[in-house]
């Protein structure tokens, strides 16, 4: 057990450990803004609220996705199937090209509202409007509003990760 003592911060081994004991969807967040475009792993999303229909993610504070969200109207979605664990670990890597240039391994379409790219394989995608940045810790959380869905057209699992590793839903 790990307890900290008042105006002390968690060491990041046992925070990394409880990260690693939660299993998250992983998503493609991209952003179109001033023609530059951008695309990133993430697995800190989540539904905010319904009415109207909210979303989050938290993306790194200073990061290129920052910086392109930062100025973007809008911003785009992309849930992974359990078969896409090489996308995700292409928008992941430092090493991709970059703009554009990083969608080419994919099949994609501009999404109606934000313009940026969303997988065409993608269990769902979001189309969003940038509703705020909120600084949190070494992160960003943007809030988006949902103006556009899509379902996808295959019945498939998500793509999550869990331990650190991709992984598939199973049946309980």
């Amino acid at each position: 057990m790990t307890t900290l003592p008042a105006n002390r911060s968690l060491e990041a081994a046992p925070w990394d450990a409880v990260g690693s004991r939660l299993a998250r969807s992983i998503v493609v967040v991209s952003a179109l803004s001033g023609g530059v475009c951008h695309g990133m792993t993430a697995d800190s999303f989540t539904l905010v609220s319904r009415d109207p229909p909210l979303v989050m993610v938290a993306v790194a504070a200073g990061g290129r996705t920052h910086g392109v969200l930062a100025s973007a109207p809008g911003f785009a979605v992309s849930v992974l199937t359990e078969g896409q664990s090489a996308v995700a670990t292409h928008f992941a890597s430092r090493r991709r090209p970059p703009g554009w240039r990083q969608f080419d391994v994919v099949a994609w379409q501009a999404a109606p509202y934000s313009g940026a790219p969303v997988l065409l394989d993608a269990l769902t995608w979001l189309d969003c409007t940038r509703r705020d940045l909120v600084g949190a810790g070494d992160h960003v959380l943007v809030l988006g509003e949902v103006l556009s869905v899509s379902s996808g057209t295959r019945a498939q699992r998500p793509l999550v990760r869990y331990d650190g590793h991709y992984s598939a839903l199973r049946d309980g």
